[in-house]
């Protein structure tokens, strides 16, 4: 404690209070109670440095809650020292609520950050973990921004438990492709998050470590098991594989609230934020300050205007903390200032399938669709919005027998022949089978 600290608040201190000289210091600069000084003013003093020390210590989103309450309730202290008083009163209050629904209410900050999952440094840039730009991909196929819930569209799995594993980033990628998945077959299947933690980046449990993006490419290149075959223990395992897997025909990533919104329409996003905040939070939405920091992945699934009055608009994100955290497992933050870095790093997977889903997934309307290449015999070369769209297109045409769709732009080639099949980037392919009138 510091001279120049406590002098701020001497002024506020009876007259006898703020006059102290050469002697009542000690050498090394803190300021001593005179003993001269009545009992009444010493024990004030005390109480003024307790404020203090108690209003530097509260973090900042209680502070951010507090201003909210002042302007609910219409109240006002002009004075610092009861505006400290009153401050720590609420903080006080609230943690006493949020410990009998917070599950990291007893842990320190340490404990908690054991949560979190991201390795240090930014993030992967996108020639480490390859992705279709959003910038070029919206570019070429603009999307409708609106409001979107895929949660309420039954495309979205339950929420889960990381445990003491640093795995978030595990769990956010599994939440992108498992709706990715759903969107295209109408089944919400169960990831294995197991699977990235055990074969990626650290391959442990604890400290863990690794970003979505890179789960993301696992899955585009060799595809992710499912959780009933691969489950998730919350400790070290062996890497490994599985007969049936999910599948990403490609990944789009960027940055910015602008790029999330449009990922947003194709399916749920993962995002690395900062979430130094979430250690206490309990409910509502967080309307903190923009953020560079980048220690938490988790999903967001929904834009709402179901906000609490702070916003427009604000994010619905989902955590991997058990639906006993938050708002049932998720949390709401504002829309349009980047509030704890929400944006910062935005990933989401496209043309998804599952093995062995005969309503959906690699089985098309008109036939199988795969993540697969078949070179040559073009008959007519065009465009469409989707591999399903492609496949169609050649259903429609008496003379294509197969056809190819590249998923990282919108190029669709309809083919003849019986064409050899080969593994590529941004390709999907198949072979109409289903009988035409």
């Amino acid at each position: 404690m510091t001279p120049c600290f406590l002098e701020q608040f001497i002024c506020m201190a009876p007259e006898p209070l703020r006059h102290f000289g050469p002697s009542d210091r000690h050498d090394n600069g803190m300021v001593l109670l005179p003993r001269l000084i009545p009992l009444t003013y010493r024990v004030f003093f005390v109480f003024v440095i307790a404020l203090a020390l108690s209003a530097a210590l509260i973090d900042q989103q209680t502070k951010e809650e507090f201003k909210d309450f002042l302007h609910k309730f219409k109240k006002e202290y002009r004075d610092p020292v009861e505006y400290a008083k009153r401050l720590a009163i609420f903080a006080k209050n609230r943690a006493a609520m949020i410990a009998h629904n917070h599950k990291f209410a007893d842990e320190t900050k340490e404990e908690f950050l054991k949560h979190l999952g991201l390795p240090p440094g930014p993030a992967p840039n996108m020639t480490n973990h390859r992705a279709i730009s959003a910038a070029d991909y919206f570019r070429k196929r603009p999307v409708k921004r609106d409001l979107v819930d895929w949660r309420a569209a039954g495309k979205v799995s339950s929420v889960k438990d990381q445990g003491g594993c640093g795995s978030c980033w595990t769990f956010s990628a599994s939440a992108v492709v498992e709706t990715c998945v759903a969107i295209a077959t109408n089944t919400v299947p169960d990831a294995s998050e197991q699977q990235y933690q055990d074969c990626l980046e650290s391959k442990q449990c604890s400290p863990g470590g690794g970003w979505p993006s890179g789960a993301l490419q696992f899955t585009i290149d060799q595809g992710q098991s499912l959780l009933q075959d691969y489950p998730y223990t919350k400790s070290d395992g062996q890497c490994h594989s599985t007969d049936t897997k999910l599948h990403v025909g490609s990944r789009i990533g960027g940055n910015g609230e602008g790029d999330l919104e449009n990922m947003l329409q194709k399916g749920a996003v993962s995002v690395c934020l900062d979430a130094s905040v979430l250690q206490s939070y309990g409910g509502g939405v967080i309307d903190a300050d923009s953020s560079s920091e980048t220690n938490h992945a988790v999903t967001v699934v929904a834009l709402t205007n179901d906000c609490d009055g702070k916003a427009d608009e604000c994010w619905v994100v989902k955590n991997s903390w058990t639906n006993g955290w938050g708002e049932q497992g998720y949390f709401r933050v504002v829309k349009g200032k980047n509030s704890i870095g929400v944006a910062n790093v935005v990933d989401t997977a496209i043309d998804c399938s599952m093995d062995g889903n005969n309503d959906g997934g690699n089985q098309g309307q008109y036939g199988p669709i795969e993540q697969i290449d078949r070179p040559g015999g073009d008959i007519q070369v065009g465009t469409a919005s989707s591999a399903q769209d492609c496949q169609t297109q050649c259903y429609q045409n008496n003379d294509c027998t197969t056809w190819a769709f590249d998923s990282c732009g919108n190029t669709c080639w309809l083919k003849n022949g019986d064409l050899n099949a080969y593994q590529a980037d941004c390709r999907v392919s198949g072979v109409i089978t289903a009988n035409r009138n």
